[in-house]
């Protein structure tokens, strides 16, 4: 079987599992902007791993260009967030929210923990969660969004490589 893991990061916690998940399959891990169609075509299996920000999938986009070839492939999305990684349910309806063109079963989607420091921000992202550092009035609720996190775990990639042979 062959196969890659085309991958969209934006504070490196997606990128850490594609490369991760790589070596345990012995398949190259690419960035999305370095993944060509001639790669593609010649695969059995692709490997979407992307982030999830703001509900939003960075691969969303890549992914929709690519949608009539990747359907003839096995597909399995890692979707990696900010929910803890036993909410499949979360990372799922995600998934479908963003890729749902992709007709994606339950079992094609892998939900894994990222990260989120606030320190290692990007302007836009430092803004928003300023705006909504403003908004959210419970004190709890605050606590809990605005907190950094980081619940990285290649352990978990063990059972998603068992999914893919």
């Amino acid at each position: 079987m062959s196969g890659k893991i085309i991958y969209y990061t934006t504070y490196g916690s997606t990128q850490r599992y594609a490369e991760a998940l790589g070596k345990l399959l012995g398949w190259e891990a690419l960035p999305y902007k370095q993944a060509k169609k001639a790669q593609i075509a010649e695969l059995d299996t692709v490997v979407l791993a992307s982030n999830i920000r703001i509900g939003k999938m960075g691969i969303r986009k890549w992914a929709k260009r690519h949608a009539e070839m990747l359907k003839k492939k096995k597909i399995l999305v890692l979707a990696v967030g900010g929910e803890i990684p036993d909410n499949q349910k979360y990372y799922y309806d995600a998934a479908v929210k963003n890729l749902g063109f992709l007709d994606l079963k339950q079992e094609q989607v892998a939900g894994l923990g990222g990260r989120k420091i606030r320190a290692e921000f990007n302007r836009l992202d430092t803004f928003l969660f300023n705006s909504l550092d403003k908004m959210i009035k419970d004190p709890a609720a605050k606590e809990d969004i605005l907190k950094d996190v980081d619940l990285v775990d290649l352990s978990l990639l063990t059972g998603v490589a068992e999914r893919l042979k």
